[in-house]
């Protein structure tokens, strides 16, 4: 179990999804890291802002290439402030294809401005993209539908379906018809990790090409899934396994 003991001894890069917001020391989502064995002090909240500093909602509804660019470029100040140091990324939901555009992207392994990556995890994070994203933009393409799809906008105060976040989750977008035209990176140890009964984004959204995917049953219900899975401790305990290379 994920117990506070074991973990990677590793620093943490955890990564949060749409609609999040706080960092770089406030949580960005649920996830137990100190169950993972994460001192406080190893912990820091990838930010979505420009600067790398705290960020609001609706800045997590922007274009995904340049999130996964300051992902980078929050890494690189990682590895300024403490060279060598191994990262480990755990990422939820979106915050998965964030890593995901990282990796493809952008790192280098024999970049020296890079820390070394340790263990990347992802929790319920749409690799294939996110059912909703496709029904909403094909909702929108009518007019009674573009109604509906506004008012429950305002309603729920959800990401817009304009956004360009959204719009690159839809299943057949260009940006994730692209995303997987390379492999991961050589030495890039994925764990994929998808909820049974998630329909925000369901475990057959989750694969990674050479990564290891492990589906749990998570507590609570069908609509509670997604939001429970950082801390559910079963989905705990494969992510305890994962950094200890078990």
């Amino acid at each position: 179990p994920a117990d506070g003991a074991g973990g990677s001894g590793h620093h943490l890069m955890a990564v949060g999804g749409i609609d999040t917001g706080g960092a770089p020391d406030d949580p960005t989502s649920g996830l137990d890291t100190s169950a993972l064995g994460y001192h406080r002090d190893e912990v820091t909240y990838f930010s979505y802002a420009p600067d790398g500093g705290a960020y609001r909602a609706d800045q997590t509804h922007g274009d995904l290439q340049r999130a996964g660019l300051r992902l980078a470029e929050q890494l690189k100040r990682a590895q300024r402030e403490q060279p060598g140091r191994e990262v480990d990324l755990i990422a939820h939901s979106q915050g998965g294809v964030v890593v995901d555009v990282f990796l493809q992207d952008f790192y280098d392994a024999a970049d020296p401005e890079y820390p070394p990556i340790g263990t990347v995890v992802t929790l319920s994070s749409p690799h294939e993209g996110a059912p909703l994203a496709t029904a909403a933009g094909d909702w929108r393409a009518s007019p009674v539908g573009k109604e509906l799809v506004e008012a429950a906008e305002e309603r729920l105060s959800v990401a817009p379906v304009s956004a360009p976040a959204v719009r690159q989750l839809d299943e057949h977008s260009r940006f994730l018809d692209d995303l997987w035209d390379d492999r991961l990176p050589d030495h890039v140890d994925f764990t994929t990790i998808g909820a049974t009964d998630d329909v925000i984004v369901p475990a057959t959204q989750v694969n990674v090409p050479d990564a290891t995917k492990v589906v749990v049953g998570v507590g609570g219900g069908p609509l509670d899934d997604h939001a429970n899975i950082p801390r559910d401790p079963g989905a705990l305990r494969v992510v305890r396994a994962a950094l200890e290379g078990r």
